[in-house]
């Protein structure tokens, strides 16, 4: 007997949402998936949910887009099939494995997709509280009173030697070429290890960052996923800037195009989220 989902999906929103993804001025074809689904709880006292991700493959022959996009779908359909959101955190954890799993199977089966994988970055936001997962070096960033924060660890070479990995005294340049190598991503053969942490100044252990899952967000509070399509070429500084302009609704877009003009070398893709003031639900 098959046990029933906590979740209903809706097709209302308690938040505001912009998203935008372009394929940049530079690769044939867009390898970044995103997505974004309402759904409410089926307890009595409804709960408003909301779960936002984002994927950037990696692999030839469009393996990378075959990557993300079953990352994408595969822990959409997780989420959506728990029985209860007692550990929200867990439940994307677990999502993450089996997305790992189900690229590993369809790259073992298919020749020409062998080697392939893709980032993945995840925020379940239940009623105000964050939670979120993430692989690779694709990042959620919170804009809170004007001041913006990277929430994210990017797992790259040159992340992994800054967090320990050598002496404090060597210094590694971002133009270096194993740089940006990824040392976590979906689709790996081996373990992977979701990333909880949530980086937030003052938290400095791995378990005070762990214990941040299910943080309270305030009204006016931006929350921004994005590829490193962006990231690469525009500064947190940049970043922010975009999104304080006038007219937000159009914020996606232009951290996109901001991107393209500095060379729009990668797939570039946003999801924004603004939690309001008030949790009145709005068409999506």
């Amino acid at each position: 007997m098959d046990t029933e989902s906590c979740l209903q999906p809706d097709s209302a929103t308690h938040l505001e949402i912009v998203e935008f993804s372009h394929r940049g001025l530079v690769r044939e074809n867009n390898e970044d998936h995103i997505l974004v689904k309402s759904f409410r709880t089926v307890q009595t006292n409804a709960q408003s949910v909301l779960l936002a991700i984002l994927a950037d493959g990696v692999g030839g022959h469009r393996a990378g887009e075959v990557a993300s996009c079953i990352a994408v779908d595969s822990i959409a359909a997780s989420v959506q099939a728990c029985e209860n959101l007692d550990h929200p955190e867990s439940l994307l954890e677990e999502a993450f494995i089996r997305a790992n799993q189900e690229i590993v199977q369809q790259s073992q089966d298919n020749e020409s997709q062998k080697g392939m994988g893709t980032t993945c970055v995840s925020a379940l936001i239940i009623g105000r509280k964050l939670y979120m997962a993430n692989i690779g070096d694709s990042r959620l960033y919170l804009l809170r009173n004007r001041e913006i924060s990277q929430l994210t660890f990017d797992h790259t070479w040159l992340e992994e030697l800054s967090e320990g990995g050598l002496s404090g005294s060597t210094k590694i340049s971002r133009s270096h070429p194993l740089a940006h190598v990824l040392i976590r991503y979906l689709g790996s053969t081996e373990p992977i290890q979701v990333d909880l942490r949530i980086r937030l100044s003052g938290t400095k252990s791995a378990e005070e960052m762990r214990n941040l899952q299910g943080m309270n967000l305030e009204a006016g509070d931006i929350l921004l996923l994005n590829s490193d399509g962006i990231s690469d070429l525009l500064t947190d500084e940049e970043i922010k800037e975009n999104l304080l302009k006038r007219n937000w609704d159009q914020s996606a877009k232009r951290l996109v195009f901001c991107a393209l003009k500095k060379g729009g070398h990668d797939n570039a893709s946003v999801i924004v989220i603004r939690i309001p003031a008030d949790l009145k639900k709005k068409k999506t």
